[in-house]
């Protein structure tokens, strides 16, 4: 079948000469297409994590042999929450309405994100205009998620533009063939917009995970790197580790609150905070305080495979608000690929059940003395932490394998096209 997918917001195979790691429609786009089906991936020319221009036009760009990348013109923003961000949005629906112009070809089916609601907007008019099924995949809660994220005296602006964003939510949900989202009540979510009752084909993928695979001389550059910052292994030292962008979304007052308390008492406990983004000047500043804290800035993903083997614990500081409590995050997934342990900040929620049920972490909430006692116990019993490791291994093969999970979901696809 031929395939489009639309996102707009992750990294592609051609971010930093594809040293960035794939997420769900990377990894989707690549199942899709060793299987034979022909894939065209539609995203913005705007790098979202890198905060860059690809292209200053719309391109497409070959990946392998019919599995193309087409980027869309962009007009940028430096912040994710911004009246830039708004305009981008718009703007890059104004531009894929164009280039659609000059595809002939109809896809088989198509899979939308959201966000953007109005990429997506301009996708379902398309799809319904030529008869295509298209699917709805909601991956955030947009625009329910700024009323919780904003301080209030910025909300009234957002309030006036999410009343144009949410009529389109309803259009959209309404006139998708399907929906299905990250979590159950993502995919609820999505169907209380819709107007209709849920079927059996709106459904739920878990945001999963594909284990990478390095070269030698890769790994032993990457080893290489971390050795720098005195980070081996077998050095005896438990490792805590942040993977990813420094934004509102996250909580790091705890974590630095629990390295201090570890720090005074001598722990052999280290902490790792990878990445950049608006908190990067308040990261670094804590992390400079801090001797057991390390702060190697953002990483490539050959990097990132072999910090994950080296280290013990990843960190999953989500604030409290529904996007997140409803959500289960790719954060998790990536940590669970090589053992480690989770440690989140949520008192409720998919992740907090997640991580009870499975016993492969622990829920801190708030409370610095509560995760360093997690951790300095870990750093002195051997067995217990391979016991959770242990767990953290068996259901990361039992639900979050993106293998596994992305296949299911290309047998879904498959089956929306026959219907």
């Amino acid at each position: 079948m031929r395939i489009w997918l639309i996102q707009r917001a992750e990294s592609t195979p051609h971010d930093e000469d594809g040293e960035r790691r794939l997420l769900r429609v990377g990894i989707l786009a690549d199942i899709l297409h060793s299987k034979g089906h022909e894939v065209i991936w539609w995203t913005s020319a705007f790098d979202h994590v890198g905060k860059r221009k690809r292209f200053k036009s719309s391109m497409r760009v070959m990946v392998k042999k019919n599995y193309y990348i087409h980027y869309i013109k962009c007009f940028g923003y430096k912040k994710n929450i911004s009246i830039s961000r708004f305009i981008d949005n718009l703007f890059v629906a104004f531009h894929f309405k164009k280039d659609l112009r000059n595809y002939d070809l109809k896809p088989d089916i198509i899979l939308t994100s959201v966000p953007s609601i109005e990429l997506s907007k301009v996708a379902v008019k398309y799809a319904n205009k030529f008869n295509i099924p298209i699917v709805l995949d909601i991956r955030d809660l947009w625009p329910d998620v700024f009323f919780e994220i904003l301080p209030k005296h910025k909300q009234l602006i957002v309030k006036f533009l999410s009343i144009f964003m949410r009529n389109s939510l309803v259009y959209i949900a309404r006139n998708s063939t399907a929906i299905s989202g990250i979590t159950d009540n993502f995919v609820e979510w999505g169907i209380k917009h819709s107007g209709r009752k849920r079927e059996k084909k709106d459904v739920f993928f878990p945001m999963a995970y594909v284990k990478k695979k390095i070269s030698k001389n890769r790994a032993d550059d990457a080893n290489n790197f971390w050795k720098k910052y005195g980070i081996v292994k077998n050095d005896k030292i438990l490792n805590v580790l942040f993977l990813g962008v420094f934004t509102e979304s996250f909580e790091f007052e705890t974590i630095f609150s629990a390295a201090e308390i570890l720090e005074s008492k001598g722990s052999p406990i280290r902490f790792i905070i990878c990445g950049t983004g608006a908190k990067e000047k308040e990261i670094i500043k804590s992390c400079e305080k801090l001797k057991n804290c390390v702060y190697p800035g953002w990483i490539n993903s050959s990097q990132i495979k072999t910090i994950l083997q080296l280290s013990d614990v990843g960190l999953t500081p989500y604030i409290h608000t529904k996007n997140f409590t409803d959500n289960f995050p790719n954060k998790p997934a990536e940590y669970l690929s090589e053992n480690l342990l989770l440690a989140s900040n949520l008192k409720y929620g998919k992740l907090y059940d997640f991580i009870k049920t499975n016993d492969c972490g622990i829920s801190y909430g708030s409370d610095p003395i509560k995760l360093a006692e997690f951790l300095e116990n870990l750093s002195k019993d051997e067995k217990e932490l391979n016991r959770l490791k242990n767990n953290a291994e068996k259901v990361f093969i039992n639900q979050l394998d993106g293998g596994n999970v992305y296949s299911s979901m290309v047998g879904y696809l498959e089956k929306l096209t026959k219907n």
